[in-house]
């Protein structure tokens, strides 16, 4: 299977994929092209490690929209990280929202880092695991108090609890001044649970034209054990 879904990478559009003809009616032609390449690379990526994809296609613009609004406005010179940027969906809202705000990317996957240097160059993408998080913007030059907030596709819900666990305690070292971490999710109940005693957790906007459809929510570290990760 997972041959084939390198064929079908190389060969579309020639190929036809039967769930989307509807589509390519809607959408010109360099528009469908692109969409089928990034759903091909998305699924073919989904079988060789579905925990740490997540989802089988990429987020829409719709979703990737609102999950750049719930960043709000971040002060001039600050820093907005996004990890696991897949194909690049919220990597692509955030310089349409945010033209002028300085932007790294953070990925496990290299097909999925490599790519995303060729299609966004002005971009700093770099190859590695959200669980080293501060060890990653160390070596950026980047302090947590640059950081004006975290965007994140990660499929915390998938991924095994040593990791996600790894994964938060990173985070609390970083968001030690209030910035907000925007996340989606599929299962707002599944995430309340997995989510930190030391993180609260805000839903801020349902999205319904998602495949499938999804939950931005922000989440912060508490209060209480903010002084400690300063």
């Amino acid at each position: 299977m997972i041959g084939r879904m390198r064929q079908l990478d190389h060969r579309l559009p020639q190929v036809a994929v039967p769930m989307a003809t509807a589509a390519s009616s809607l959408l010109s032609k360099p528009c469908y092209d692109y969409m089928m390449r990034n759903t091909v690379r998305f699924l073919r990526e989904f079988v060789c490690h579905p925990k740490r994809t997540g989802a089988v296609i990429s987020s829409s613009k719709i979703l990737a929209k609102a999950m750049v609004q719930a960043l709000g406005q971040p002060a001039p010179g600050s820093v907005i990280v996004e990890l696991g940027p897949g194909t690049g969906p919220f990597t692509r809202a955030l310089h349409r929202q945010l033209p002028d705000q300085r932007h790294i990317a953070i990925e496990h996957n290299g097909r999925f880092a490599e790519l995303l240097r060729q299609r966004m160059p002005n971009t700093s993408v770099i190859e590695g695991c959200a669980s080293q998080l501060p060890k990653i913007l160390d070596a950026a030059g980047v302090a947590s108090k640059e950081v004006a907030g975290i965007i994140s596709g990660l499929p915390l819900i998938s991924f095994p609890p040593t990791l996600r666990t790894d994964i938060f305690t990173a985070l609390a070292q970083v968001l030690g001044h209030g910035q907000p971490m925007v996340q989606f999710t599929y299962s707002l109940r599944c995430f309340r649970r997995l989510c930190p005693p030391a993180f609260t957790l805000e839903p801020h906007r349902r999205i319904l034209l998602n495949c499938p459809p999804a939950q931005v929510v922000i989440l912060r570290l508490a209060e209480a054990c903010q002084p400690a990760c300063v």
